[in-house]
Parts: C-alpha cells; sequence; structure tokens
C-alpha cells in the first residue's frame, strides 16, 4: 500500500514539473522560519486543490533540494545552501531570494514544489519526491 502511495506521488510530482507545481496557488501564508531561515512554511489545502476549504500548516527544509553555486541556485539534494547565504526572503508567488556573497540569486519556487494532501513535495527528473511535514511553526 505504501509503494502504491508513493508511486503515485511520483508520478503527480513528475507531471507537475512539466507545467510548474504551482504551490503558492493552494497554499496561504507562505514565509520562512525567522530561525532557520532555510525551512519553508506555509499552510497548504489538505486536499491538493485550489477549491479545498481546509488547510494544514505544513515546512519544507529547502537545505534538502538547493544549493548555492555562484551566481546562482541549483537544484541538488542535499544541497545545503544556507551556509553560504543569509538575508533570504520569499514572498505570496514563491519567489525566493537571499543574499549568496556577492550574489542575489533569485528561484521560482513553484517550478518544482507541489501541495500534495496538505504537505510540500519536491520532484524533477534528477531526484525526488522529497516531501516536508506537518508543522507547529507558523508565519
Amino acid at each position: 500500500m505504501i509503494f502504491i502511495i508513493a508511486a503515485g506521488l511520483a508520478a503527480v510530482l513528475l507531471s507537475a514539473h512539466s507545467a510548474s507545481a504551482r504551490f503558492a496557488s493552494e497554499c496561504r501564508n507562505i514565509c520562512l522560519d525567522t530561525t532557520n531561515p532555510n525551512i519553508l512554511i506555509t499552510e497548504c489545502t489538505i486536499d491538493g486543490s485550489t477549491t479545498d476549504t481546509q488547510y494544514e500548516w505544513a515546512q519544507f527544509d529547502l537545505n534538502e533540494i538547493l544549493a548555492y553555486s555562484p551566481p546562482t541556485f541549483v537544484y541538488k539534494q542535499d544541497g545545503d545552501f544556507s551556509p553560504s547565504c543569509n538575508q533570504c526572503a520569499i514572498d505570496d508567488i514563491a519567489a525566493f531570494t537571499c543574499k549568496c556573497g556577492p550574489d542575489t540569486p533569485l528561484l521560482d519556487l513553484n517550478t518544482y514544489l507541489a501541495d500534495v494532501a496538505g504537505s510540500l513535495c519536491f520532484a524533477n527528473n534528477a531526484f525526488g519526491p522529497i516531501c516536508g511535514t506537518s508543522t507547529s511553526l507558523r508565519c
């Protein structure tokens, strides 16, 4: 049963890759944790649709999928970008930016992140799926 769910999750995420995952259209209150700005926090719809009215708080560690490779961010499993960057910010449409040395890279997190039943999950053609967890953290 777990294998079927995981296979279905991978199929959903990989199919979302071609047209952008667009988690920001199904989630609200998007922010970064003030203590650990590599932690993305948001409220996502429980059924993963724009018509759902029930939300659940979710978190996702961006260090699991992002690396800083001057002058930009790259998707890399266990990339651990945060030691090289500070002053990170995200807006309500999931545009993510940080100050990394002399650079200020910008990345649209909608590209590979999706709301999957109230959790934020990542997948692209190189690796994934990697999913975050529910959380008590709030924006």
